[in-house]
C-alpha cells in the first residue's frame, strides 16, 4: 500500500512502482490518505475475485490485474469502470481511460519521460512529475501544485496563479524558478516539496 507520509522511494520494485503510478492520476483533487485508500481497495479486490474464481488464481501485478479487468471478460473495459467505481478512487471514466492507456503504453517505468507519461490520457505536467521527482533521484523538474504555487508567491516573491497553469510555457518558466530556489537551497526538489507539502497541508 503507499505510505501517504513516505511518498519519495528510489527503490521500489517492479510491482511498487506500478502501484505508485496507478496512484499518481487517482491522487489529483484529493487527499493522499483517500486516494491510497482507495487505491489498496482496488488492488485488493483482485483478491476477492479470485476467491470468487471470477479471474485466474494467478500472482499479478498491478497493471497484470488492470489488463485482466480488461481483457478476461467479455465485456471486460465496463468490469474496469466497475471495479473503479467500487473502489471509491472518484474520477471514474478519466482513471478508466487512464489506467487502460498507461496498460497499453508498456511504459518503462524506470526510463519513461514526463513527455511520455503526458501521452497518457489524464495525465498532465503535475502528475507526470509527482510521478518522476518521487521515484527517481536528482528530478530537476517541479510539481506545480496549490502549495508549492503559493510558497513562490509568499516566500519566493513570484507572481503565480492559484492553481496549475495549464500553458506549457507558464508551467515551465515557473518550473525552472523552483528548481533554482531547490539547488541554492543545497535541496533535491523531492526534499524541498515535501517540507512545502508539510508546512501547507496542516
Amino acid at each position: 500500500m503507499i505510505d501517504p507520509n513516505n511518498i519519495t522511494n528510489f527503490n521500489r520494485t517492479d510491482d511498487e512502482l506500478e502501484e505508485f503510478m496507478l496512484f499518481c492520476p487517482a491522487v489529483a483533487g484529493k487527499t493522499a490518505k483517500t486516494a491510497a485508500n482507495a487505491l489498496d481497495d482496488f488492488l485488493n479486490s483482485q483478491v476477492n475475485l479470485k476467491e470468487s474464481q471470477l479471474i485466474p488464481d494467478i500472482a499479478m501485478s498491478p497493471f497484470k490485474y488492470v489488463q485482466c479487468l480488461m481483457d478476461y471478460y467479455k465485456d471486460g473495459n465496463k468490469f474496469l469502470y466497475y471495479q473503479i467505481k467500487l473502489s471509491g478512487l472518484g474520477k471514474y471514466w478519466t482513471l478508466y481511460n487512464c489506467y487502460r492507456e498507461l496498460v497499453k503504453a508498456d511504459l518503462d517505468l524506470r526510463k519513461c519521460t514526463a513527455q511520455d507519461l503526458e501521452n497518457i490520457y489524464g495525465i498532465g505536467f503535475k502528475t507526470s512529475r509527482y510521478f518522476l521527482v518521487h521515484s527517481r533521484p536528482a528530478q530537476k523538474l517541479a510539481i506545480l501544485d496549490t502549495h508549492i504555487l503559493k510558497f513562490m508567491r509568499e516566500e519566493m516573491k513570484v507572481d503565480t496563479p492559484k492553481s496549475t497553469p495549464q500553458s506549457a510555457k507558464k508551467y515551465y518558466e515557473l518550473e525552472k524558478l523552483f528548481v533554482k530556489e531547490a539547488s541554492n537551497q543545497k535541496k533535491s526538489v523531492a526534499q524541498l516539496d515535501l517540507e512545502i507539502w508539510n508546512m501547507y497541508s496542516r
